[in-house]
């Protein structure tokens, strides 16, 4: 038992180290399948120079009999490199868990600063507040729009006796060019 960790069920362990750890072993198991794959693809290699030396020799069946041998490595290397594939899934997954379990981790710390937050503020106050500021504001905007007509009209009537007066002496003035004319 020397160098081996005793287990307590009360200490929680730190989901990072259990995922790093995880990962170790996986990448330990992802080489042993990378070395097993060579090590077929070696041996189906030295089969397939087995069987074109029994085609040479002319023996059939020797060159059939390690021709299921290479059918049977090509299967097996299939199966491995599924494996090695399921292994490499399994460690994204566990980073994407624990990723996971992150932001879960601090929506729920977000979550409990919002309640404290609302917990200071005082809503139905605010509430009041903004509803007589509302009130204030709208009765500020009727009057205001009724001072910008009265000005508009009053500087309508302006414009008018300022035309009518342009329009007049264009007319005294026409009149005295054409006494000069004449």
């Amino acid at each position: 038992m020397l160098g081996q960790k005793s287990w307590n069920p009360f200490k929680k362990e730190d989901p990072k180290q259990l995922v790093r750890t995880w990962q170790s072993t996986i990448r330990k198991e992802i080489r042993g399948i990378d070395r097993q794959i060579l090590d077929m693809q070696r041996e189906q290699r030295g089969a397939v120079k087995l069987i074109k030396d029994a085609a040479k020799r002319g023996d059939v069946t020797s060159a059939k009999i390690i021709a299921k041998e290479v059918v049977t490595i090509r299967r097996t290397v299939g199966k491995l490199a599924v494996n090695k594939a399921t292994m490499i899934s399994l460690s994204t997954q566990l980073s994407e868990q624990l990723a996971m379990a992150s932001v879960a981790g601090t929506l729920s710390k977000s979550s409990e600063v919002m309640k404290l937050v609302n917990s200071l503020t005082k809503i139905p106050q605010m509430q009041a507040t903004m509803r007589e500021m509302s009130k204030e504001m709208y009765k500020a905007g009727v009057l205001e729009e009724l001072v910008a007509d009265t000005m508009d009209s009053a500087m309508d009537e302006e414009g008018l006796e300022e035309e009518s007066a342009e329009a007049v002496d264009k007319d005294d003035l026409a009149s005295r060019l054409a006494a000069m004319r004449s």
